[in-house]
């Protein structure tokens, strides 16, 4: 408390050393909120003196400009008269009403800029950006600077994730807002608005701040109100090899209106292209906690190649999606999807286990494997989001049916692979907020989840392991905030309990271990936030009470945050994040019972009631002038992780063995990341340059020696759009990756590797024809492995309804792809097994 009482002194000195501070609120005639009035404080010559706007729910707070004074205070607002105030008169804390005002304009002509910003909210024209090949509003996104998408289609601005994503302002997909951004026709959207410093609940805003933002995605008159659909269909055959069919399809039902939205889809295909991740949540909605899986699906190394070259796959996904409101304030949304996939891989591997005594141990593996994932998903979601209460209440569930097999030749001997990593669960989240007068509010969250992850592993060996690992968690918590002398104070108050169990039968041992861990905690915070200036300080004291096998242990852990964000101007801004946390280790780090995560691999815990703790500080800024099509930002984040156990390693009779050694140890991790876009006018040109830098410092086991290793990664990337042409446009895409891992002992060779690739398309679009040329081509420094050069040509005749065409992929039928890896205590030698030549012809329908 004495803490809180220090910070809350200093918050409420530098409020003060902001200046006097005139504070109000602005309504109608009918004593209504006006959000978005201009407030002015004018000196004696009726220049400006300080500048401010109302808020959501009126208020405002404005202090004079430094080394000005101020006579008097003016407010104004489209559609409403002026009313300006000398400062004697003025009363802090007073509502001053604007009266209604009629205006008669002049018939002009108006040219829209293609991109302009009012408050917080920034507005893209579509046909500004959108290159006539452009076939999804993801691609049009790719190329408004500040926005970024990545390849698994999670989208970010300026740097970080989005945390809504709109259509006509409804949620209607939560995080799995791929399914929108990859199939929503690009045709049909007018605009795209990013509404910067989101806060998706309402009742909170103006009082906890964020620093995500979210995107709005605004249709054309002809896409509302009417079901819209596309059926596209392909098929094909292989050009190499024994040769086999392939294809791809989907069938797409939407429909957007006030009162209804949906979408619907039916997706298949077998060429490689990943559809799973169109229902992944992206936004990391449902916020999940470590289930203890142990087991997984066989997954071979991933090489630095579009999915869908090196992907042999048969995937079949629907998913439905709808929303309803019954009025404007209340959401009822219902979601589903299954995925049906069988993969084959194939990949040759030599790998190298650093900390494995003695002095390393390298193994070879010729693997093929076949995997196949029957997932179900569903959520029902009941919210209501008004000015003055919020209630939420997800009921979600999940079941799969997952398993491999594959052949392995581990150190020139044939083993069978089988593993059935199964999961479970139902999940109820409820969340209730009320606002109460005088700026109060009060607040009731509880969630119960219930996970079941049954699993069966074949070892090299020819034994086997079952295990089953039970998870429930239950917490709730409330807090009550009040407002006081213009900084909002919350307390909160919640428990937690988290009961784990695992039943394991494997050769080494058949026994059952428990963890359960129960909390009790208070978290008092502060929190300000003016025009131009946000902070907020929370101090979370927890009593925890853990389990572990007739263990048990009492601890108060004190964990400090801090958020602040300033604005310089309308286009700079700087955020500085403080975050001091506490982590206990879960059943799947904690118990000391040895266990087989894969066919070759065991592992044994620290067997003890652990926990690490991180400080992290992050710090950026951001420049945006939507208008002249510039943005930037760099992030600074320094990590320091204390408590983390280390391992030793050995390699004996077949099985890779890692147990905890006792001992722990520090890690440092530094990185840096920066993007600069810009947006020109001549040939609608697009540019992005981005860049990484990490270093991470840690420690590894070596012969009982705790040894320094010190990782390097950084990456340059560059992006650009051009279409001078109405026939001709071009996207390249270049990036550049560094690793270094170095070690001052002897034991440990340094390796340094650079990585190379660059993308070219190429399109040519006379009339309705389009003429696509896409090339790759990776290489590295390292002699050793190949360059390697893609190149795949499409043809179409495309219109507004139908587009027919043929593709032809991997003309120069490059057959495998090679890399070296370097992770923390391995490095990897793989050969992967390419997708051959192959020609497909399509044909695309729309409504």
């Amino acid at each position: 408390m004495k803490r809180l009482a220090t910070l809350l002194l200093l918050l409420v000195i530098v409020v003060r050393c902001l200046g006097q501070t005139y504070h109000g609120k602005i309504s109608n005639a009918d004593g209504k909120a006006l959000e978005g009035a201009t407030v002015m404080l004018l000196n004696d010559k009726g220049n400006p003196a300080g500048f401010s706007r109302s808020l959501t729910n009126g208020e405002f707070s404005i202090s004079p400009q430094r080394g000005k004074s101020a006579q008097a205070i003016q407010f104004s607002k489209m559609g409403f008269g002026t009313k300006k105030i000398p400062l004697e008169e003025f009363k802090n804390g007073a509502t001053y009403i604007l009266e209604n005002k009629t205006f008669e304009l002049k018939e002009v002509k108006v040219t829209p800029d293609k991109a302009f910003q009012r408050g917080d909210t920034t507005t893209y024209l579509v046909s500004a950006y959108m290159q006539k090949q452009d076939r999804s509003i993801a691609d049009v996104l790719k190329k408004i600077p500040g926005i970024e998408v990545r390849q698994d289609g999670q989208i970010s601005v300026d740097g970080k994730a989005i945390n809504k994503f709109y259509i006509e302002g409804m949620d209607l997909l939560g995080g799995k807002y791929s399914l929108a951004s990859e199939n929503i026709d690009v045709q049909k959207v007018s605009r795209v608005q990013v509404l910067h410093n989101h806060q998706p609940v309402r009742v909170l805003r103006d009082v906890n701040f964020s620093e995500q933002a979210a995107l709005n995605i605004v249709l054309k008159d002809d896409a509302r109100n009417v079901w819209q659909g596309v059926v596209e269909a392909s098929g094909g055959h292989t050009l190499q090899g024994d040769g086999s069919w392939i294809r791809d399809g989907r069938s797409l039902a939407m429909f957007f209106a006030r009162k209804m939205q949906s979408i619907s889809m039916l997706k298949t295909n077998n060429n490689g292209k990943d559809i799973s991740r169109e229902v992944s949540d992206l936004a990391n909605e449902n916020t999940e906690f470590d289930d203890g899986a142990q087991l997984f699906n066989i997954s071979l190394t991933d090489p630095l190649l579009d999915q869908q070259r090196y992907t042999f796959n048969n995937t079949n996904l629907l998913a439905t999606n709808w929303l309803f409101k019954p009025n404007k304030d209340t959401d009822l949304r219902f979601q589903a999807d299954a995925l049906f996939d069988k993969t084959n891989q194939n990949m040759s591997r030599s790998t190298t286990f650093i900390d494995a005594v003695p002095d390393g141990i390298t193994i070879t593996e010729e693997q093929s494997a076949f995997s196949k994932r029957n997932e179900w998903k569903g959520e029902l979601l009941y919210k209501l989001n008004s000015d003055k209460a919020f209630v939420s209440n997800s009921f979600r569930g999940y079941v799969d049916f997952n398993y491999s097999r594959g052949l392995s030749i581990l150190n020139e001997k044939e083993v069978q692979q089988n593993v059935e990593p199964r999961k479970r669960y139902i999940d109820d989240n409820l969340r209730v907020i009320k606002k109460l007068p005088n700026n109060h509010s009060i607040s009731f969250t509880t969630r119960l989840h219930y996970g079941y992850l049954p699993g069966k592993l074949l070892l090299q060996d020819g034994n086997s392991e079952r295990l089953g690992i039970h998870n429930l968690l239950w917490n709730a918590s409330s807090y009550f905030r009040h407002k006081l002398a213009g900084i909002y104070l919350t307390w909160r108050i919640g428990a937690e309990y988290n009961d784990q169990r695992q039943n394991i039968d494997n050769p080494m041992t058949k026994a059952t271990d428990q963890y359960q861990r129960f909390d009790v905690w208070l978290a008092p915070s502060v929190s300000y936030k003016s025009q131009s200036f946000s902070i907020m300080a929370t101090g979370r004291t927890s009593l925890v009470n853990r389990r572990l096998h007739g263990m048990k242990r009492w601890q108060t852990v004190f964990q400090p945050t801090l958020m602040m964000e300033y604005k310089l101007n309308g286009y700079v801004s700087t955020n500085l994040n403080y975050v001091n946390a506490w982590s206990p280790f879960a059943l799947s780090q904690s118990s000391d019972l040895p266990l087989y995560t894969d066919y070759m691999s065991l592992t044994q815990g620290v067997g003890a009631l652990m926990n690490s703790r991180n400080q992290m500080v992050m710090h950026s800024w951001r420049y945006s002038n939507p208008v002249r099509g510039l943005t930037g930002s760099v992030d600074f984040t320094y990590n320091h992780t204390i408590g983390i156990p280390l391992y030793n390693s050995s390699y004996a009779n077949g099985f890779y063995v890692r147990k905890a050694s006792g001992e722990e140890s520090d890690a440092d991790n530094y990185i840096i990341n920066g993007r600069i876009s810009r947006a020109l006018g001549w040939g609608r040109l697009s540019i992005a340059l981005s860049g990484s830098i990490n270093w991470y410092d840690y420690d590894l086991m070596l012969s009982d020696i705790r040894t320094p290793i010190k990782q390097r990664h950084s990456t340059i990337g560059l992006e650009l759009s051009w279409h001078p042409l109405p026939w001709l446009s071009a996207e390249e895409k270049s990036g550049v990756n560094f690793n270094r891992q170095s070690s001052s002992s002897s034991a440990i060779e340094n390796i340094s590797l650079r990585y190379f690739r660059h993308q070219l398309n190429i399109f040519l679009m006379p009339g309705k024809w389009q003429i696509e040329c896409m090339n790759e081509y990776y290489h590295s420094n390292d002699n050793t492995i190949s360059n390697n050069y893609f190149c795949d040509i499409k043809a179409s005749y495309r219109t507004k309804t139908y587009e027919v065409g043929v593709t032809c992929t991997n003309i120069f039928g490059t057959t495998d792809y090679e890399r070296h890896i370097v992770n923390s205590f391995t490095r990897a030698f793989t050969m992967n097994i390419l997708r051959p030549r192959s020609v497909l012809c399509f044909f695309s329908f729309s409504i």
